[in-house]
């Protein structure tokens, strides 16, 4: 039997008609599924919203949150991480926002403030601002 990790992806879709996929408790309802399955990691997109602690709990596992789509305000992109941080992600899952970004290495650097060095977010965009690798 291999040692390596299982991590678990859902994607949470409306179950009944009227129930919101932006829903914490619906997310969390598949952060506890994943468990369930026998994931080691859960990688779940959170709402932004103080009840996502509901995910992070229910998944008894830890938790990745997704990065989301294309951001165009670095300071609330910033915030929405410090958010993910706050309520007990591990870390986050980001693609598009490096990549497509015009200085993905200060980017990264603000991630880093944040993840890393408990930073705020504001601070974490001085840094991403300053070009600041520090």
């Amino acid at each position: 039997m291999s040692s390596l990790p299982v991590p678990f992806a859902l994607r949470c879709r409306r179950i009944r008609i009227g129930e919101k996929s932006n829903d914490p408790a619906s997310i969390a309802a598949g952060a506890r599924i994943g468990t369930e399955q026998g994931a080691d990691i859960i990688k779940m997109r959170l709402t932004r919203k103080p009840e996502d602690i509901q995910v992070i709990q229910s998944a008894k596992k830890p938790v990745i949150a997704l990065g989301g789509p294309k951001a165009d305000d670095m300071l609330e992109y910033f915030m929405f991480i410090q958010h993910c941080i706050e309520v007990g992600a591990k870390g986050v899952a980001i693609g598009r926002n490096i990549v497509q970004n015009e200085d993905p290495a200060d980017f990264v650097a603000g991630l880093k403030k944040i993840i890393h060095l408990n930073g705020t977010a504001e601070e974490a965009y001085q840094v991403y601002i300053n070009h600041s690798l520090t």
